[in-house]
């Protein structure tokens, strides 16, 4: 395996934080603790090994008592044989994540075995790629969003009640059409005059000269922002949008980590985010009280992980 940049490994870390958690409650064999795009060195894996949360054969493979408990989601077929070679026995789905969701509308859903995989306790999307949108008839999409939405859908039809946790990372480089970046700045302008508490978070964490330029009359240019800028936007929209889209199913939002790294010395720029989806059945009577809980919570671990995979959690750095 390759050398790992600092930063990131402060991130599988987290994610291990997370995993052991959720492995002290686990007893559920039907569906796994943790589902994953592990890439074909499978670093995340190797932390659950290392940390005795997997355990191995004599000869290196997944011992049966383990076998459900992680399944990799791996569309390369040389990733694929990566995998096998590095941990026999490995449960892996070769295909698209997207795939695996039966596509992007919300009238289809998986069923059977990968129903079940999709109610994981862990579901990690590290994503190598921006935010991607897609335009139709002056409807704004986001196909990622999109899956989680169909994740908490399937969470809340097949394990109501269980809280079950999502790791998403993105890219965030920025190419949204003006149209896009323009449906973003309403949408933020909309929640700016629905909660002034939400207005001053955002001010705070955008600093004054990016909070004026989505909170104006003139079209914000999305793509001319800084490399952090555009990390910081999307520290905010995203489980903005998250939250808007899996409240009315009763789950309330945790943001645990909203954290930026990368973007020097010709290194990917990056934001990921922890998310707990915590059961509260309030969106049934008092919607807009669970939505505004998440919103509240966008901002209470937001921070940058430096080069050398420390945390700072100013709102300045």
């Amino acid at each position: 395996m390759g050398q790992e940049r600092a930063a990131k490994q402060t991130i599988r870390n987290i994610w291990l934080e997370e995993i052991k958690r959720f492995n002290d409650s686990y007893t559920d064999d039907d569906v796994p603790l943790y589902l994953t795009l592990s890439g074909a060195e499978a670093r995340d894996i190797k932390l659950l090994v290392d940390h005795k949360l997997i355990e191995l054969t004599e000869n290196g493979s997944i011992a049966s008592g383990s076998a459900k408990r992680v399944v990799a989601i791996e569309r390369s077929r040389l990733a694929v044989l990566s995998l096998q070679r590095l941990f026999p026995g490995l449960k892996i789905v070769e295909q698209e994540f997207a795939n695996l969701l039966v596509g992007n509308s919300l009238l289809r859903y998986p069923t059977g075995a990968h129903e079940k995989l999709c109610c994981a306790r862990i579901v990690n999307l590290d994503f190598q790629d921006s935010l991607t949108v897609t335009e139709d008839n002056g409807n704004i999409n986001f196909p990622t969003l999109i899956w989680i939405q169909k994740l908490a859908q399937i969470h809340a039809s097949s394990k109501p009640g269980q809280e079950w946790c999502l790791c998403l990372t993105l890219n965030s480089s920025i190419t949204w059409t003006q149209s896009i970046a323009t449906g973003i700045q309403q949408f933020l302008q909309d929640n700016f005059k629905r909660s002034a508490e939400f207005e001053a978070s955002c001010r705070q964490h955008f600093g004054d000269t990016l909070h004026q330029s989505i909170n104006s009359d003139q079209p914000f240019d999305a793509q001319a922002l800084s490399l952090e800028d555009k990390q910081r936007l999307l520290m905010v929209f995203v489980p903005k949008k998250i939250a808007s889209l899996v409240y009315l199913q009763n789950w309330q939002v945790k943001t645990s980590r909203n954290l930026r790294y990368g973007g020097a010395r010709n290194e990917a720029p990056m934001v990921t985010w922890v998310f707990s989806f915590v059961w509260d059945p309030r969106a049934s009577l008092a919607p807009d009280v669970v939505y505004k809980d998440c919103l509240d919570l966008i901002f209470s671990a937001t921070g940058y992980v430096s080069d050398t995979g420390e945390i700072d959690v100013s709102w300045t750095q």
